[in-house]
């Protein structure tokens, strides 16, 4: 099962700032750049700069990426294991053909 976690910016800033309606102490962020993306800058900047704890996952340094405690890289759309399949509505996964060890 897959659950989408994402939030209204405003109100994770307003708990991040204030600790109401509850502490938000770690934040991950997935392939984007809150720190240029939302709006008020400086806010944002103050706000990650008060998490314990801030991790990115993204295929580049963004400028949110350079205030993280950690940055961890994410596959590719080539390189991640399981590839869209055009022909049917599903996925696929790769295996290691048995000549070359080549991802077929």
């Amino acid at each position: 099962m897959r659950y989408m976690t994402s939030a209204l910016e405003h109100l994770v800033l307003h708990a991040m700032e204030t600790g109401e309606p509850y502490p938000v102490r770690a934040l991950i962020v997935n392939a984007t750049n809150p720190l240029v993306t939302y709006a008020d800058t400086n806010r944002v900047a103050r706000a990650f700069a008060g998490l314990d704890l801030l991790v990115v996952l993204d295929y580049y340094i963004t400028p949110t990426a350079a205030l993280a405690d950690y940055v961890l890289p994410v596959a590719g759309r080539y390189r991640a294991a399981d590839l869209p399949d055009p022909r049917r509505r599903g996925q696929y996964r790769l295996r290691r053909s048995r000549c070359g060890g080549a991802l077929l």
